[in-house]
């Protein structure tokens, strides 16, 4: 049997970029801080509860698109969303309070994260869970 999985992240990842045939539009933030994401409602609700429940329910539609809004944090919900369509998250680059509100908003959003994200800031970032916690 043949695997292509590397090819099919890549098209996910190539859909995440493009945003070709968006039908979501999701608001992140707080007043000075807002960001506008354009997603799928598709991918958003095979990775997510809560987006499953959103999409069922009567939610606002603008120009044949689903209106959100979140409190979440635009950078943490971007990474989050990126997570979604590609599978892969590079935590090096991510500081531990970065890393936590990651779960947490994963969490929120009722998003199965891998446990290796978790496993990482509890090894790789003891001090900071310790002093956060």
């Amino acid at each position: 049997m043949v695997i292509f999985n590397k090819e099919i992240i890549n098209n996910y990842e190539n859909l995440y970029k493009t945003k070709e045939g968006y039908d979501v539009i999701i608001y992140t933030g707080e007043k000075a801080n807002i960001k506008e994401f354009h997603a799928h409602s598709l991918i958003l609700k095979t990775q997510s509860k809560f987006f499953k429940t959103a999409f069922t329910k009567d939610i606002q539609k603008k120009d044949g698109c689903f209106i959100l809004n979140l409190r979440n944090s635009p950078d943490i919900f971007e990474i989050l969303l990126s997570y979604m369509y590609c599978g892969n998250i590079d935590l090096t680059k991510l500081q531990s309070c970065k890393i936590l509100n990651f779960l947490l908003s994963s969490d929120e959003l009722e998003f199965q994260i891998h446990s290796n994200i978790q496993e990482t800031l509890v090894g790789d970032h003891h001090d900071f869970v310790i002093k956060n916690i």
